[in-house]
């Protein structure tokens, strides 16, 4: 991505996506104050997400079908406007945090096909604007939260999970009752 871009300082909203950009993802993402929504999709950004790269304007995020590797960073939880976050189909490794409740504006998580393990956590409940949840794909274990789908006003439009038993013993990942 050419640092001529940072130079413009009222952008809004910046797809990039599919372009084949490769290296890391720069942490100067954060200059733009008034960066709306950012989309590196489908490109193949290497590294791991920067924690200081996001702007408190962001309302969209889409960083999914690169390789990208690590944990996803605590400053994704100051993102208050946060509507959309994509970080599916990377290496992504830890845990779901609970913090992701804090986000009420979600709308859509999508961590699908990465390499996260543990359970899924109960406070995801507290994004009570979510409408799609995809974590398909990954190592969790453990029963989908009830909270889950009774904390949001209107049902889930998507719920990915890994319900169905998995190839290598016949017991799912996830229990979906």
């Amino acid at each position: 991505v050419p640092d001529t871009l940072f130079a413009c300082k009222d952008l809004k909203d910046v797809d990039l996506s599919s372009n084949n950009f490769s290296g890391t993802i720069s942490p100067r993402w954060s200059s733009l104050k008034s960066l709306f929504s950012l989309n590196l999709q489908v490109n193949q950004f290497t590294g791991t997400v920067p924690s200081d790269m996001f702007s408190p304007s962001m309302q969209q995020v889409s960083m999914g079908m690169n390789k990208l590797v690590g944990g996803i960073p605590d400053s994704v939880f100051d993102l208050t406007l946060l509507e959309y976050l994509d970080l599916g189909s990377n290496e992504l490794n830890g845990t779901i945090s609970s913090r992701f409740g804090e986000l009420r504006n979600m709308k859509h998580l999508i961590l699908w096909k990465n390499k996260l393990t543990g359970t899924i956590p109960e406070q995801i409940a507290g994004m009570t604007s979510l409408e799609m949840l995809q974590v398909q794909y990954n190592y969790l274990s453990g029963a989908m939260p009830s909270e889950v789908c009774a904390a949001t006003p209107t049902p889930l439009s998507l719920l990915g999970a890994d319900c169905k038993p998995a190839e290598d013993d016949g017991t799912s990942r996830i229990s979906c009752s």
